[in-house]
């Protein structure tokens, strides 16, 4: 992702006391901030007041767990629907 853009995400969603916390998150996890900026542009453009008061994102590195989402299970069919 080019650091024009990045910053220009930065400064559209988050305030200027976690501009420098993000612009590490941006350039340590590539392929994750990418995904999220494609995805809170997608959240904003369906309704933009979801994005006016948003937190720092967590990353979460803990190699001993694996996270599954809500539908995780009903996709890979061990939960019925």
């Amino acid at each position: 992702m080019r650091r024009e853009y990045q910053q220009e995400f930065i400064s559209t969603y988050y305030s200027p006391d976690k501009h420098s916390v993000l612009k590490q998150m941006f350039s340590e996890y590539y392929y994750s901030s990418y995904a999220f900026c494609f995805l809170l542009n997608h959240v904003h453009y369906c309704n933009a007041q979801l994005t006016e008061m948003l937190h720092v994102p967590v990353i979460d590195t803990d190699k001993d767990r694996m996270h599954t989402g809500n539908h995780s299970l009903q996709q890979l069919n061990i939960l019925e629907r």
